[in-house]
Formats: C-alpha cells, structure tokens, sequence
C-alpha cells in the first residue's frame, strides 16, 4: 500500500528490504534456540542438543523435546537463513550490482530462503497437528515450494534458461506426485489427532 500511494515500483522496494531480512531471521532462530523450541529430530551426531532443563521442566511440568539428543535445527536457520544469506544478497548487491535489475534481489531471497528452509525440514522436527503429505513432504516444504517458484521466476527474467530448467523440475514434480498417488506418508503420524501436551505424554509414557 506504501509503495502504490507513493508510486514506487514494488519490485525496487522489495530489493531494498530483502537484504535486512536475514538479519531478523538469524536473531529469531537463535531466540528459539535459547527458549528450547522448535528443536530437531532426534540424531546421534557429536553435536547434537539436549533441549531439557530446569526452567523447561518448570513451565510445562515435563520436558516437550524429552531427553534425547536433537538436531540444533533453529542454529542450522540461523546459519542458512541468517549470515548466509545475508551475505549472498550483500554480495550480489555490492560485489555484482544486482540492485540494477529490479526483483532479482528479492528473487534471490525467495529463491534462497526457499530451498534453504525446505532442506532443514529434513532435520527440523515437524509441528504437532501439521498433516502428512506424499514422499514424505512435511507443510513447511509445502510452504516453501511458492516462494521457491517465484523467486525462480523472478531471476529468471534476467535468465532465460532458467525457464526451460524450472518447466523441467515442474514436469518431473508432477511425475513424482502422481506415481505417489495419494498414500500418505505415515512417519510422522504419532502428531496428528492430539494436542501438544498428549503427544509428548503418549510418547514419554506419562
């Protein structure tokens, strides 16, 4: 709405904010790190988190994430999501003078916060009630997949091979659901049909 009533060009404005985004992106993560939320899968790497304490233990009366060992998925954000990407758009913008192509900074945020968000899925532990979808897509690669698209499409008026390697992913997307059918992945099925305090009360045996 700013941008119409002052007649700035959306595309401009968007390239101009996108830069700061990883910056507030970076700091939420590692906010929901030190709060012991929105944790990983459980793992057996070296570095992997206990995201149980007193002062967990004492706001829910147990420990949601249980005492196994969990992928520190919200640093992995803050790493990809945050400093990474803030200095690739800070690269393309001062290195590359991208800023001269309007969109294509914010193209290359969609595009990079996209897949960098649906690759953590996979170590990021998925959230209570969220429904299963097929070959194991979890809602926030589902939710990933439009911003996917669209920064491609933006980037892509600068590139046009672009468009003949993203019709080629979309035909082999559509390939890959449709051999699926509609067999939903049942993995994660012990997080739907309950609330948030019952899984973890089923699951720890309380």
């Amino acid at each position: 709405l700013y941008a119409r009533s002052q007649k700035i060009d959306m595309l401009r404005l968007g390239d101009l904010v996108a830069p700061v985004v990883p910056i507030g992106l970076m700091f939420g993560r590692l906010a929901n790190f030190i709060n012991g939320e929105l944790w990983g899968r459980e793992t057996t790497v070296t570095w992997a988190v206990r995201f149980c304490n007193d002062s967990i233990q004492r706001m829910y009366g147990f420990c949601p994430a249980g005492d196994a060992p969990r992928h520190p998925s919200q640093l992995y954000e803050a790493g990809l999501e945050g400093l990474l990407l803030l200095g690739l758009l800070s690269l393309g913008i001062w290195k590359i003078g991208l800023l001269k192509k309007p969109g294509y900074i914010t193209g290359l945020f969609l595009l990079f916060y996209g897949l960098s968000r649906a690759a953590l899925e996979n170590v990021r532990q998925p959230d209570v009630g969220m429904p299963d979808f097929p070959l194991g897509l979890t809602m926030g690669m589902m939710l990933s997949i439009p911003m996917i698209l669209v920064g491609a499409w933006l980037i892509a008026q600068f590139h046009w091979i672009l468009y003949v390697f993203g019709a080629f992913l979309l035909f082999t997307g559509w390939k890959m659901w449709f051999a699926a059918g509609q067999e939903p992945d049942m993995e994660n099925q012990a997080l739907n049909g309950g609330s948030f305090y019952d899984y973890y009360r089923t699951r720890d045996g309380r």
